[in-house]
């Protein structure tokens, strides 16, 4: 098992490597294909801002952001998540000659500790489940891992690595290891405060990288938080103040930044964006709410429908179409982007999530549906934005994540509408080998559209030509 693992992570990051780097496999190279694209696929606004934050201050270079700033009493600002700028700030001091060049590796070292952070959350479900033997625990935990690594929107993110998915990705990662805790957490009888601070920290860090993500995490927490105080009793729970204080610190600090970085911005803590100060968003915004349960039925559709517009008889016979709107006034006045459905481009998440939900509406224990709903508060904000996205759809993760996790703990102990775990095993390949392809091929025909690297999209046209002329052969052999 640990070799065939150490394949899979290899495979997956050297893959990750190759998608951020458009082919090359530098790193550390600076991308100047003109001055948008150097902002977008360098970072550098991270960089200016790190620098800002040295000085106590919060603004960005004009040049580094371009259309992307905020603009408040004559400073610019970002609304991006300050974590990737903080990360930056000791690289930047020790080499400031490699100024603007840490975008590629701190996309890689995300994506790194979100696929660790996955493995440790399958591994630690599957070793809880006594009712599966241990040679089909190997097969799940390697097949979970690519279906992770190779089968969800994060190839997106990794594809695509321009700013604003510095940011997700790392809210994204972040959020994943706080599952991680937060599973370890509730799933021993004796309180761990180490497990809490841990947890603490990776809110802390998920808050600091897309406030949506932090959220969930947030709201995790409290209800970890609410149960103990339950199961201690106040007078015993006030004894442990200081010792629970210290373990949710990184948490508190990490607020508190936010809320600075947020007044420093908009003039009010509580103000993560403001789209009075967007110059590009008042020429193109429509709405008149950010947030409407009008918009479910088009944002559920575009999320998790199956349309024959993600199919084609022509290579890569998989790919992301434009979004379908059902009412266009309810969002973006230019709302062209794409989006490859979960129910499409990850079924097996999909199946898994299903399983883990049944199995843990079947359970005893309140704590986990509790944990469960509070994972799920970024949707609620997520189905009903004002925008319908690709990358957004990386926030459904960490619930998906959580439920499947579940279902691979409680399978084998009731009775699942007749699936053994033989057809399970079957099933969950299909769909993950089905995943890889749907998300690797479509994001590939995608990359066609907006990568600015002849070079890269030279190498991707042989794949599809390669696909090809296999498909065409394989015809022909059946044909005869």
């Amino acid at each position: 098992m640990k070799n065939n693992t150490l394949y899979i992570f290899l495979v997956i990051i050297v893959f990750y490597g190759w998608l951020i780097t458009a082919g090359n496999l530098q790193l550390f190279k600076l991308e100047d294909y003109g001055e948008s694209t150097y902002c977008h696929l360098n970072g550098v606004a991270y960089d200016s801002l790190a620098k800002s934050f040295l000085k106590g201050k919060v603004t960005v270079e004009p040049s580094t952001i371009l259309w992307e700033a905020f603009v408040r009493n004559g400073e610019t600002y970002m609304y991006f998540g300050p974590l990737p700028a903080l990360i930056r700030i000791i690289p930047n001091l020790i080499s400031p000659d490699m100024h603007g060049r840490w975008s590629k590796i701190s996309f890689l070292l995300a994506a790194l500790i979100c696929i660790i952070s996955f493995a440790l959350i399958v591994q630690y479900q599957l070793n809880k489940n006594h009712h599966i033997p241990n040679d089909d625990k190997k097969f799940l935990f390697n097949i979970s891992l690519l279906g992770f690594g190779l089968g969800t929107p994060i190839i997106t993110l990794v594809t695509q690595n321009h700013i604003y998915h510095e940011s997700i990705l790392w809210g994204l990662s972040l959020s994943i290891c706080g599952v991680y805790f937060i599973i370890s957490i509730i799933s021993q009888d004796n309180f761990n405060y180490r497990n809490l601070f841990c947890l603490s920290f990776c809110a802390g860090g998920a808050i600091l990288s897309k406030f949506t993500f932090g959220v969930s995490i947030y709201s995790a927490l409290l209800v970890i938080l609410i149960f103990h105080f339950l199961k201690l009793g106040i007078n015993r729970s006030n004894q442990l103040n200081l010792k629970l204080l210290l373990s949710i610190s990184p948490a508190l600090v990490a607020l508190i930044f936010q809320f600075w970085y947020n007044n420093e911005r908009f003039g009010s803590i509580t103000t993560f964006i403001d789209f009075r100060y967007h110059a590009y968003t008042q020429a193109t915004y429509n709405p008149s709410e950010v947030l409407s349960i009008k918009r479910i039925p088009t944002t559920l559709y575009n999320y998790f429908g199956i349309r024959k517009e993600y199919f084609s008889s022509k290579p890569p016979y998989l790919k992301i179409p434009p979004v379908k709107i059902f009412k266009k006034e309810l969002f973006y006045a230019d709302q062209d982007s794409r989006v490859l459905s979960l129910t499409v481009g990850s079924p097996w998440l999909v199946l898994g999530t299903i399983i883990g939900l049944y199995l843990m509406l079947l359970q005893k224990s309140l704590l986990s549906k509790f944990i469960a709903l509070a994972l799920s508060v970024n949707i609620l904000g997520l189905i009903t934005f004002y925008a319908v996205m690709q990358r957004y759809i990386n926030e459904f993760l960490p619930f998906m994540v959580y439920a499947y996790s579940l279902g691979l703990r409680g399978f084998g102990e009731v009775k699942l509408f007749n699936l053994s775990l033989i057809y399970f095993k079957k099933l969950l390949l299909i769909l993950c080998i089905f995943s890889i392809i749907a998300c690797i091929l479509s994001n590939l025909e995608w990359s066609l559209t907006h990568t600015v690297d002849d070079k890269f999209k030279e190498k991707i046209l042989n794949i599809f030509l390669f696909l090809e002329k296999s498909v065409n052969s394989l015809i022909k052999v059946k044909g005869v």
